[in-house]
Parts: C-alpha cells; structure tokens; sequence
C-alpha cells in the first residue's frame, strides 16, 4: 500500500509484477512471501506506476518493444492495419502477430470488445513506451501513420482532420499539421466539441510559431480561429477567458473580420459581461447584436439575454420590453419560442401563477426532450422544481433538481450543474435540513468559481453561509452570508 500510494490499479500492478517474477505465489488461496520474507521484497517493489511500467518493457523482446512503441504513436487505441503501416520495412507480419501473441499474454495490451482493434491496457504503459522513443525515430513513426491515414480508402477527411493533424505536427510537419488544424478547428465547433474546437485552435496558432518566417500570412485563417477560440469558451462560459479573447481578437483582426463574424464576437462578450455582473457593458454589446445581426436566431438570443440582466436588477418592465422584442425575433422557431416562453413564464412571480407556471415549463420540458434539447429541457425542469419549492412540496423540487442536474451533466454544462445544485441545496434548507444542504452547496460553489460566474458565487454563498450558520459555525456561516451579499450587490443581483 505504500508503494502503490492507494491507487488500487497500481496495486493490481505491482502484485502482477511480482507474481510474474514468482516473487509471489498463491496456495491454497493463501498468498504466499518468498524465503527471504517480506522485508526482500522492499528493494524490489517499483517505487512508481512507471517505474512498474519502465521494469515490464525493459523483459521485453526486441520485437515485441519496438511494436509496442509504434503502437503507443497511434494512440490508446489501434488496429493491427494502422501497426503494420507505421511497422513496414521494420517487422513482417509475422513477426508484429507473434509479437501481438505476446503483448496480450503479458497483459499490456488487450482486444477492444465487439471492435476489430486493440487497446493499451492502461494509460501509464503507453505513456512510457512513448516516452522511450528517440526523437527522430518517433517524427519518422507519426509521419508513417500520417500516410497511412491519409491512404486508407474508408478515410474520411472531416473524422480524420484532428487525428491527421496531430501526426503531421508530431512529425514535425507544421505546414500541413497547420492546414489540417485550420479543417479541423471548425468541425469541432459544429459538432459542439467546444473544447477540442479551443484546443485546435491553439496547435493551429502553435504550428504557425513554430514555422516561424516560414508561416503563410493569412489573416483572415487567424481571425477565423480566434472566432472559434471566443465561441468555444464562451459556449462553456468562461467569463473571464472569453472576454479577453474577445478583446484581443477585435484588436488584432477588426479589419479581417467580417460583419456577421464581429457581431458573434460582441454577443459572447456582452454574455460574458452579464456572468462578470457588469451589466451596463453586457447590455450595450448585446443591444448591438439585436440592432445589426442578420441571424434571428444570434438576435433572438442577444433580446432574451438583455432580458435577463434586466430580471437580475428586478426592473420586470424592461425585462418584458427585451422578450417581446425577443418573441419577434423567434419567428416560428419551435426552440427559439420556447426559449422565449420560459423566460417570460420565469417573471410570474405571484402566488397565484406557481401552478399554471409549473405546467408550462413541464410542457416545455417535454418538447425539449422530444426534440433533442437537453440544455431547454434542463431549464425547464429546474424552473418547474422552482414552482414546487414555492408550493412546499419539497420531495418534488429535490426530485425536479436531480433531474436537470443529470440532464445538465449529460449535455457537459456545469454551471447550469452549478445552479441546480444550489437549488437543490436551497430546497433543503426551505425543508428544515440545512445538513443536507451542506454538500451540494459547497459542490455548487466549487463549479461556479471554476466557471467564475461571479452572479452564481454570489448566490451559492449566501446560501452556503445559512447553512453553515445553522449547522456548525454561526460566525463563519455569517461572514460567508455577508461576502455573499456584497458580491451580489456589486454585480447587480438584486433578488
């Protein structure tokens, strides 16, 4: 337990280690030390997960270690097909099938269940086997794959536009690693893989220093990736992040940017300012996207959230202005139109209208669900546990929260995690049991400081702080209700 630091797959691996030199053995079902006793074991042990991994690769043979290395290039993953590319001219396939033979006996690779390939069996010995490779020897094995991928009559440009880019790059190939990040950058996008979009963006931006005065000066291919760079944190709403790439590439590219193309810049910094709780500035930003987007859609968006900010401030007049605005703009969109509608229903804040409201937003919840929207059905599901929180049922609101929190989880938003978590701690705390509220608060707090959602902090503290007021600590619990209270002040959270 000491070497392994409790990590129960380093243990596996160390007891494996040791009963493939017989250093180890089971009769009986009881384990059994060697002669020397346990005490001859300590300068055996690897000291490390690596150390283990560097200890098994050094008992391979020649052949067996060089295809284990040219599998570690392709990936955790890899076909016997992809090996023999990176492999020809070195080994026969003969030998990279025996050589497989052995890999699997020793348990360092295994077959993918119901897949015609095969896999590393855990992350640390791909690792080092990678890390083995002399340098030259491994530009030369991802400029093989490369190849191969780019000869395989299956292949498809758009799946394989990451993947090939990667190798070129690897390969020291920064001209073509360069074109294939720049195809590849904004099918991540489409395909709402916000992070790997980001990411893209940025081995485009790093193949382009690496060629140095060698990079085509392309401008327009800059702005474009700083536009992916700005969708991709905003859509993940990283305020901060998001507003100075904003900036920087209104900066850097205004005069390569088209007109439709500043305008989805200006509407994720307006967003981003309405989440820092500067709402003045989020308000003139997005103002300019209703007034001069051709997109309904981006326009539509833009009302709902100048709506928002006005909600935030409790002025419910302006607040119904923007989503009427908003409600026009939807044209008969379905998605739009509900979007509109939960917000509209969110600022019927009588006691009268919990009811009616409540079956509005299950009725929301239910088309978003049919058409796919987890985000609206999320939201919809949290406003409709709102309505039962108000009614004091409060089993139903827990039950209601749960349900947006999976649904926010399944969709990869976790601020919205963040929010529904804090409700459902708040609905805890509404039912008289502020330790139960406790945990998912502090989980609450946890994902809006990583999202720096300053509105969500604010709210999540003064809630947390009642709860540890009356659970453990009064004075901490009020010192956090009061730094609470001053953050939602200064971002104009009146509620």
């Amino acid at each position: 337990q000491r070497r392994s630091g409790g990590n129960p797959a380093h243990l596996v691996d160390v007891i494996r280690f040791l009963r493939e030199r017989e250093l180890l053995r089971v009769r009986a079902g009881v384990v059994v030390a060697p002669a020397g006793g346990v005490c001859l074991l300590e300068d055996v042990v690897p000291r490390s997960a690596t150390h283990v991994a560097l200890a098994r690769l050094d008992e391979l043979g020649g052949v067996e270690r060089r295809l284990l290395r040219a599998a570690s290039v392709i990936g955790a993953v890899f076909s016997q097909g992809l090996l023999e590319h990176a492999l020809a001219g070195q080994l026969d396939l003969q030998q990279i099938s025996t050589a497989l033979d052995v890999l699997r006996t020793r348990r360092l690779i295994a077959a993918e269940p119901g897949l015609q390939v095969l896999a590393f069996r855990d992350d640390v010995t791909r690792a080092v086997a990678y890390a083995t490779i002399p340098a030259e020897e491994r530009r030369a094995i991802h400029h093989r794959i490369a190849d191969a991928l780019e000869a395989r009559p299956d292949g498809d440009p758009a799946r394989d536009a990451a993947t090939l880019a990667l190798h070129r790059e690897r390969a020291g190939e920064f001209a073509a690693a360069a074109a294939g990040y720049l195809r590849a950058a904004p099918l991540a996008l489409a395909a709402q893989l916000d992070e790997d979009a980001a990411q893209l963006a940025d081995r485009w931006l790093a193949c382009q220093r690496a060629l140095g005065d060698a990079a085509t000066r392309e401008p327009e291919a800059a702005a474009r990736m700083a536009l992916i760079q700005v969708v991709a944190l905003g859509r993940r709403r990283l305020a901060s992040e998001t507003v100075a790439r904003a900036r920087a590439a209104i900066d850097a590219f205004d005069a390569h940017l088209t007109p439709a193309d500043r305008l989805v810049i200006e509407f994720w910094l307006g967003s981003s300012l309405a989440w820092l709780g500067q709402p003045a500035a989020a308000q003139a930003h997005l103002a300019r996207v209703v007034e001069d987007a051709t997109h309904p859609p981006l326009r539509c968006e833009a009302a709902v959230r100048i709506a928002q900010t006005h909600d935030y401030a409790r002025d419910r007049g302006a607040a119904l202005t923007w989503l009427e605005r908003a409600r026009q703009l939807a044209g008969d969109d379905p998605q739009l139109l509900a979007e509109v509608e939960l917000h509209r229903t969110n600022l019927e804040d009588a006691p009268e209208a919990l009811v009616p409201s409540r079956a509005t937003y299950r009725r929301i919840q239910t088309g978003a669900s049919a058409r796919g929207q987890l985000q609206l059905a999320a939201r919809a599901a949290n406003c409709a546990a709102h309505c039962d929180l108000h009614l004091r049922d409060f089993a139903a609101a827990r039950a209601g929260f749960q349900q947006a929190i999976q649904l926010n989880r399944a969709a990869g938003n976790w601020l919205d995690v963040a929010t529904n978590l804090s409700n459902l701690g708040q609905a805890w705390l509404w039912d008289d049991q502020p330790a139960a509220a406790v945990a998912p608060l502090e989980e609450a707090l946890r994902h809006a400081q990583d999202a720096e959602d300053e509105l969500a902090v604010a709210e999540v503290m003064v809630h947390l702080g009642a709860a540890i007021a009356m659970t453990s600590d009064p004075i901490e619990g009020a010192a956090l209700c009061r730094d609470g209270g001053a953050r939602a002040a200064a971002t104009g959270l009146r509620e």
